[in-house]
């Protein structure tokens, strides 16, 4: 009997460390990106696509959702990069990190909103220790 509630306690352990963390979510703009707008959608789930608009000059940054990284290190090129995210209800934001200005500063990123109703979009500018963000609400 000894073994089995041994046996038993192992096993919880075990699985009990298998389990992966919650993600972090933080809904509020950090106070060190600069908020260069609010939109409103109606649907919690939605399409985030990103994009250079204008000549690709070697932009390079961390596009982060809700305090998360959805990628990092990435060049902006004219064709369109998506993701699908979903909303907390309120206030999230979407923002860049900038790693590097390209050749034409300061970096600037078109996205693109879908919400399944309509679809919205706006720049966010940054520079390097200068991030830029922007209020998504539901």
């Amino acid at each position: 009997m000894k073994k089995l509630i041994s046996m038993l306690a192992i096993v919880t352990i075990a699985i009990a460390s298998c389990k992966k963390d919650k993600i972090k979510i933080q809904t509020q703009l950090p106070s060190n990106y600069t908020n260069q707008g609010t939109i409103t959608v109606v649907n919690k789930n939605i399409s985030i696509c990103i994009y250079d608009n204008s000549v690709e000059d070697g932009d390079i940054i961390d596009l982060l959702f809700n305090g998360n990284t959805l990628i990092s290190d990435y060049e902006i090129l004219n064709t369109e990069r998506c993701f699908t995210v979903s909303l907390e209800n309120g206030e999230n934001w979407i923002g860049i990190n900038v790693d590097n200005e390209g050749s034409n500063p300061p970096a600037s990123v078109t996205v693109k909103i879908n919400d399944g109703t309509s679809e919205q979009e706006f720049d966010i500018d940054g520079e390097v220790d200068a991030p830029g963000g922007y209020i998504i609400k539901l």
